[in-house]
């Protein structure tokens, strides 16, 4: 769980096997932040919601029973900070609220309040599921370090994980990441390497349009605008011949989809 040893006193976990919440029995190594969890009935697989002090909460799903050990990894999530105005004057004392966009199965980690103080202003720390999007909004400011490092926070959560193919929110999100990256290394001059960054966006959005349950024309024109702009770099690689394939599919998409041409552009 992150770098550091999350002690039992400061952590909370919940198990959850088939539709019901289970009571186990628990072991716990308070100075590693390992733990044992023992179930008096047998089961395939178990999710575990994970809460510390100090980092994001996150949903660790379908866990098989028996070793290896695993290594279920906590981080520090994204901060958002603001103020709340009432006619223009600062408004002290409000309650907020924050849940993610994503509350698709499996995925949800639940709602966050907050209160303003002095001046209106108030802060959400440590929100799980936010880093791509406040990379995005970085990027998109000019901050690339600051989009960096965010990109880099969320990897291990996003990227060294096997998850389920069936989880559409969380590659939705891994797409993301992707199309965050490949925007930083064109901005570093790293063409190469953004043409790879796009293929790997489009391999995401790709699989997210072919999902079922979220298969439609949100899903579709996300895919085609990935499709577009790695024709875009590949072009700009010195690679056109390989750029016309994806940017063809892209416009088919995206007419099929009844959008103006111009706005995929």
């Amino acid at each position: 769980m992150d770098s550091l040893a999350v002690r039992r006193r400061e952590a909370r976990l919940s198990a959850k096997h088939g539709p019901r919440y289970v009571t186990l029995r628990m072991r716990w190594d308070t100075e590693k932040g390992e733990f044992d969890l023992r179930c008096p009935q047998q089961f395939v697989n178990m999710d575990l919601e994970i809460e510390a002090q100090g980092l994001a909460r996150h949903y660790f799903t379908e866990l098989p029973p028996g070793a290896p050990r695993r290594d279920l990894a906590l981080t520090r999530g994204a901060t958002i900070t603001g103020r709340v105005l009432r006619n223009g004057k600062p408004a002290k004392n409000i309650t907020l609220g924050a849940i993610q966009a994503d509350r698709s199965f499996r995925r949800r980690v639940g709602a966050y309040t907050t209160g303003t103080g002095d001046g209106g202003r108030f802060v959400f720390p440590n929100l799980p599921g936010a880093w791509v999007t406040r990379a995005r909004c970085r990027m998109a400011s000019g901050d690339l370090a600051g989009a960096e490092s965010d990109l880099a926070a969320c990897k291990p959560i996003l990227l060294d994980h096997k998850i389920s193919p069936i989880f559409a929110g969380f590659h939705s999100r891994a797409a993301g990441w992707w199309e965050v990256t490949a925007e930083s290394r064109t901005r570093n001059g790293d063409v190469r390497d953004a043409c790879e960054a796009w293929a790997e966006a489009v391999k995401c959005r790709r699989h997210v349009a072919s999902l079922p349950q979220v298969s439609g024309p949100y899903t579709l024109a996300a895919l085609a605008r990935a499709l577009r702009r790695l024709g875009e770099e590949l072009e700009a690689a010195g690679k056109p011949e390989d750029g016309q394939t994806p940017m063809a599919e892209a416009l088919r998409i995206w007419c099929e989809l009844g959008l103006p041409e111009q706005g995929l552009r």
